[in-house]
């Protein structure tokens, strides 16, 4: 296919003699890939019409073929004398360019001419080519041609350089610096080669935007393995900066992070918002070779939004309004926020969005982090509108919720409270409900945020989340690009850290996810701090984190604060600008991403037989009910846990996850399955897989109340797996046991008929009941787990049944890896698998590879095998 060009000197490949001088079609081959062929037939001096008169277009008809585009971008030599008028004859010879590429078959784009230098003394541009870009425009409309509008796009590009450094983009040179022009040149129309890429990069995101089918040639970028920080300039002198940019190139730092904490520096007095500081940072990052994601700074308005104002600020269960001197200080639901928030940030997505550097957006910073659900009046009148539109009526909420208990029945949606402080509990439902309607509406300004962005730029949009904040990941990042997390693990819970990994791997299946903040050395603030890592951890999780589907890995933070309340922060340098206590690790993390990066580009994780279920809606049930003290994070964790010392490739999925390509599931912990959720499991069991249901699963409605059907609701009903009796097991007098082990039981339980018992209860009230039974249905089996096994007998217990059912389900990824030592199965597109082998715990490890046997790596060591032919390189 062929792309060919119409236009001026703005547009022309320029000779040898004239350089710098390029024009933006000289260099518009570089984006894209080899099955197009540019053809620049551009000429400098040619308008519209002088274009026909020299028989140019003619040129093109003898080439053009269907399928091909022909791009038309004329106006600045239709301005003098010779050329044209911009509503009759402009109008006329443009459309001479349209027919005549639609009769042969292919397709017309029109492109209004670039703006030229032409700064105000507003420090805006100011347009010096009259109608012909209108003109264009309504042409465009009336012959339904696609249109790019680079008149618009170069004035957005222009502007965000500044009248100085727009210069850069010009072909502005001194004298003498520069043979084919030995006594300077002033030249505010003609781009320099930098400028020529830079408009030649926004006729590129013009196609993306018209969704031209072109787009699919377009060049991917080059793929990379990010290392990076988190950079924040604003605090910082000139000559701190221009430093930290060295030294970020001498550790190896080819990304930061940038922006979120940055609003008061961007707009210090309301309504003057200005961003260039920003977007010079950037470009000098650029320059330098290192690439950023920048932020939207919306986690910490400043002072003119909170002060006098504590109608706008968070209020917490207790009825305390947050203060102005930290962050998440406001209610994200405020209207006064929203609107604020969406200025900054369209601001930033205009002047920033298509920078050179910029490869992806971070929206705020770790939503929920510090608090949770908000009590002010904004959230009130919001929250009725919410059960208005999930229940419709007050009295369908009645009834669901089951109100007339202790009084509670309401006449109206206005009458429902908040659950703020009172005498005991409020009633379950109306926790639950009010923790899902909560993180919905942080959910809903994410997506505010990213419709924002994406009014500007077409780069990737992340956020960077956890398993541990208020809000429900997986609503969170239904309509991001990609994942990213924060993690702070302990280096003695490894278990913690690669459920992590396999958690944010499965949130955008088949797109790398991000670790954007861990720390180099140690986690600490004002009032407490964290052990540092021992050497050659960090190595151990960078590899781990690249290995299991990472492609970012980042520290919080680059430079360690001066002030504020994480002073104490471990950094790769120290505020004083000398290496930190972490930072020859941070050099081995370079030195490892070097050599594994060419492997983990050419291939990706193996699919894994193995798939256990987390739910951040299940963490809210357990939140409002938490059984003497369930943290379901942690639970979950343990659970995980099993599943990883068993040597299983696992992946760990949210509720709304496709089961394709699973042998075995895992779903503990689910106080409700969803019709969705028992929808897709069902499916799974007829056709073949294994599905191990509990403990504590199936047990409460979609409202937080109990089934009045039969204990354990639909999940009972298709198994037909009777429950006698759900209680707390005592574990202290009740044990049970199954494939040969015996342990304590414990938790809420659920007790079933013994008829179709795997495993039974030994001592207790319930003695000679089932805590474990399976059913088969269809191809594969349903497993009811109805009880947790507790303590070091029940880990026996659990890794017993999870290895007896994997083998049942013909689970074959899995590995024999040491305890601490873990396995990355990965495969590349010629079918080639590698294993890639890290040592997290620091002693060392051995796992055995079927080519070779057992191979021993060294402490918090990593080594690449082929599972069938030579090792790779360790």
């Amino acid at each position: 296919m062929k792309i060919f060009l119409a236009g001026d000197s703005t547009v022309a490949s320029c000779p040898p003699h004239e350089a710098p001088m390029a024009g933006w079609g000289q260099v518009a081959a570089e984006f894209f890939n080899e099955n197009i062929t540019v053809v620049n037939a551009a000429k400098g001096g040619r308008s519209s019409n002088s274009f026909i008169e020299e028989g140019l277009l003619d040129g093109i008809w003898e080439a053009i073929a269907p399928g091909d585009y022909l791009f038309i971008q004329f106006g600045h030599n239709d301005q003098k004398e010779f050329g044209t008028k911009p509503w009759t004859t402009f109008s006329h010879y443009l459309t001479q360019y349209i027919d005549g590429a639609r009769e042969r078959g292919a397709i017309p784009v029109l492109v209004t001419s670039v703006q030229r230098r032409t700064f105000g003394e507003d420090g805006m541009i100011h347009s010096s080519l009259g109608e012909y870009p209108d003109s264009m425009r309504q042409l465009a409309d009336e012959k339904d041609v696609p249109l790019i509008d680079l008149h618009e796009k170069t004035k957005t590009l222009y502007e965000s350089y500044g009248p100085d450094r727009s210069t850069e983009l010009f072909t502005w040179l001194a004298p003498g610096e520069n043979g084919n022009y030995p006594d300077g040149v002033q030249d505010n129309t003609h781009f320099c080669e930098t400028g020529a890429r830079a408009v030649a990069s926004l006729v590129v995101e013009g196609i993306k935007e018209l969704n031209l089918p072109l787009k699919a040639y377009i060049k991917k970028p080059a793929g990379k393995l990010y290392h990076g920080a988190c950079f924040y300039p604003e605090l910082w002198d000139e000559k701190t900066v221009a430093e930290d940019m060295e030294w970020m190139k001498k550790t190896g730092i080819n990304v930061v992070r940038i922006g979120e904490f940055a609003w008061s520096k961007l707009e210090p007095e309301e309504g003057r918002i200005d961003v260039s500081f920003l977007v010079d940072i950037i470009k000098r990052l650029h320059e330098n070779g290192i690439e950023t994601v920048l932020c939207t700074p919306t986690p910490t308005p400043p002072i003119w939004f909170s002060h006098g104002h504590p109608e706008r600020m968070h209020v917490d269960q207790e009825g305390q309004v947050m203060s102005h001197g930290s962050r998440q200080h406001a209610c994200t639901n405020n209207a006064y926020f929203r609107e604020k928030a969406a200025q900054i940030t369209e601001e930033l997505a205009k002047k920033a969005g298509h920078l050179p550097g910029l490869i992806a957006w971070q929206l705020d910073n770790e939503f929920k982090c510090h608090i949770a659900e908000c009590m002010c009046s904004t959230c009130k009148g919001l929250w009725h509108e919410w059960l208005e539109d999930r229940y419709g009526t007050i009295d369908r909420l009645n009834e669901e919720w089951g109100t007339h208990i202790w009084s509670e029945y309401y006449q109206s949606f206005e009458q429902v409270p908040q659950p703020a402080a009172t005498p005991f509990l409020h009633h379950s439902s109306l926790q639950t409900m009010y923790r899902l309607f909560s993180t919905e509406k942080i959910a809903e300004f994410a997506d505010e945020q990213a419709a924002i962005i994406r009014r500007h730029s077409d780069l990737p949009i992340t956020h960077n989340s956890t398993l541990m904040f208020s809000v429900d990941n997986e609503r969170l990042f239904q309509h991001l690009d990609f994942a990213s997390f924060d993690t702070y693990a302990p280096q003695g819970k490894l278990e913690s850290y690669v459920l992590n990994c396999d958690i944010w791997r499965n949130i955008k299946k088949n797109t790398p996810y991000w670790v954007m903040e861990t720390s180099t050395s140690y986690a600490a603030s004002l009032e407490s701090y964290a052990h540092p890592h021992a050497n050659g951890y960090l190595q151990a999780e960078a590899v781990a984190a690249y290995a299991l589907g990472g492609q970012g890995f980042c520290y919080w933070l680059w430079r360690q604060q001066r002030t504020g309340s994480e002073q104490p922060h471990s950094a790769v340098i120290s505020a004083w600008g000398e290496p930190s206590i972490g930072y020859e690790n941070v050099l081995q993390v370079e030195e490892a991403r070097k050599k594994i990066e060419p492997l983990m580009l050419a291939t990706k994780p193996v699919q894994a037989h193995v798939a256990m279920t987390y739910s951040d809606k299940a963490r809210m049930f357990h939140q409002t009910e938490p059984h003497n003290g369930i943290r379901y994070k942690d639970m979950m964790t343990d659970l995980y846990n099993v599943l990883l010392t068993e040597g299983l490739h696992r992946d760990v999925i949210f509720e709304g996850a496709e089961l394709d390509g699973y042998k075995l599931l895992f779903t503990p912990l689910l106080p409700h399955v969803s019709e969705d959720y028992l929808s897709k499991a069902k499916a799974f069991v007829e056709s073949g897989g294994i599905w191990i249901v509990g403990p504590m699963t199936g047990g409460r409605t979609g409202e937080h109340t109990i089934h009045t059907s039969c204990a354990l609701g639909e999940v009972e009903k298709w198994t037909g797996v009777k429950t006698l009796f759900t209680f707390p097991m005592d574990e202290q007098t009740t044990t049970g046991e199954a494939f040969g082990e015996t342990a304590p039981l414990g938790l809420w339980s659920a007790v079933f008929d013994a008829d179709a018992a795997v495993g039974t209860i030994k001592s207790g009230v319930a003695t000679g009941k089932a805590f474990l039974s399976e059913t088969a249905i269809g191809k594969g089996k349903v497993v009811m787990l109805g009880s947790m096994p507790m303590g070091d007998d029940g880990n026996k217990l659990l890794k017993r049944m999870i290895r007896h059912y994997a083998e049942e389900a013909g689970v074959t990824v899995k590995t024999d890896a040491s305890p601490g030592t873990i396995v990355a199965p990965r495969m590349g597109d010629d079918g080639k698998e590698v294993w890639i082998v890290v040592n997290m715990d620091g002693k060392g490890g051995t796992v055995t590879i079927p080519s070779k046997g057992s191979v021993t790596v060294e402490p918090h060591g990593y080594s690449i095998h082929q599972v069938t032919k030579e090792e790779v390189h360790s």
